[in-house]
């Protein structure tokens, strides 16, 4: 009887995941790199922890409108609207990479421009979870999702070193174009997915 799994590495044998694992590495990083970076110019620019708590928190605001994007990717295309969620992300860290080089970031722009972010990156998990579920066969889903994870978890530890290391080394503007150019490569990797036939909500 022939043996149709292909190994640890079978999920990659589907062209789909290869480039959302990409894709999901490059703005896991991204994420992690933004956490550190913020967190500490909030922290020498106020001298306040709860100011850096209220940074952190502001990332999840968007677990209360989740469930009506979970609704509206049941009837459009989670493709498109992962894209269009990552290219929010590029364009808000291109704003703040901007600032930060212009000399004119400040702490409520900051605040401005998390509050946006944390509205869209629990929907950002959830669609790109809803992706892999939708163009892997259910044989390898387990398989695909520990990859998903290791993206998480690699983007904790080395991310946040990446974001640290460079805030240290070039200030917060030239780190951020850092963020951005990992955002933009991310939108890129995303469009080359196609979209997986699913069962349509009429």
């Amino acid at each position: 009887m022939k043996n149709n799994s292909g190994g640890v590495l079978e999920a990659f044998q589907i062209r789909n995941f290869r480039f959302q694992f990409g894709a999901d590495l490059l703005v896991a990083w991204a994420i992690e790199m933004e956490v550190i970076i913020l967190a500490w110019y909030i922290l020498i620019s106020t001298d306040s922890a709860i100011l850096v708590a209220l940074v952190g928190a502001l990332r999840f605001c968007g677990t209360v409108i989740s469930p009506f994007i979970g609704a509206l990717a049941d009837r459009r295309s989670r493709r498109t609207l992962l894209i269009g969620t990552r290219g929010i992300f590029a364009l808000l860290a291109c704003v703040l990479a901007t600032a930060g080089i212009l000399g004119f970031l400040t702490p409520l722009l900051v605040f401005g421009v998390v509050t946006v972010a944390g509205f869209l990156r629990p929907v950002d998990m959830m669609l790109r979870q809803s992706l892999i579920a939708d163009g892997v066969p259910a044989r390898i889903l387990s398989n695909a999702m520990g990859f998903f994870r290791t993206t998480l978890d690699s983007a904790r530890l080395f991310g946040a070193l990446a974001g640290a290391g460079l805030m240290g080394a070039i200030g917060i503007g030239n780190a951020y174009l850092a963020v951005t150019v990992l955002y933009i490569a991310s939108v890129c990797a995303t469009s080359f997915i196609t979209e997986p036939a699913r069962a349509r909500v009429t």
